[in-house]
């Protein structure tokens, strides 16, 4: 059998083309899963723990479980970075792995005054009180309401003005 001579293009690109100049070949084709990290950011009120342990990379689809361990004195609040979930409250999570992921565990000192709130995105605000009213700090970040459910995205000024009551009140925008 003749084997053949194939000139690849570029053998370590994604895609490539082969050109066969000589008769029957073979084309072998290698693949392998893309790998992915987890880094767990420290806070000093606890640990994270994750299952399986001492897994330093993990490919494509694959899953780990998280679970937020405060350190004496202090209790769990929410989780924090490349986190993909409605539910931020919860002490233990389960990740799947399509990209790095950048976790943190926050963890309060408990019978500390929590002068924070959180959004349905589990972002965190940290609050003031003015005389009997509390006031947050920043600027609300929360794409969702706090059933989880889409707040829509309307970045038109004409739609955005054509709209009114709760269509309007209901939304939100960068203008």
């Amino acid at each position: 059998m003749d084997t053949g001579i194939a000139a690849i293009a570029d053998s370590a690109n994604q895609s490539t083309s082969v050109t066969l100049t000589n008769g029957n070949s073979k084309i072998l084709a290698v693949f392998t899963l893309n790998k992915y990290s987890l880094t767990l950011l420290p806070d000093s009120g606890g640990i994270i723990r994750a299952l399986p342990e001492g897994k330093a990379s993990f490919q494509y689809g694959d899953t780990a479980l998280l679970i937020a361990a405060p350190a004496t004195g202090y209790r769990f609040l929410s989780w924090s970075g490349d986190t993909v979930l409605s539910d931020t409250l919860q002490t233990s999570i389960k990740v799947t792995f399509v990209k790095n992921r950048n976790i943190a565990a926050n963890f309060i000192k408990k019978g500390a005054i929590d002068n924070v709130v959180y959004d349905a995105d589990g972002n965190m605000y940290h609050t003031v009180a003015i005389g009997a009213q509390t006031w947050m700090k920043e600027n609300l970040k929360t794409t969702k309401f706090n059933d989880s459910t889409p707040i829509p995205y309307v970045p038109d000024n004409a739609a955005w003005s054509a709209l009114s009551g709760c269509q309007q009140e209901c939304l939100w925008s960068y203008l």
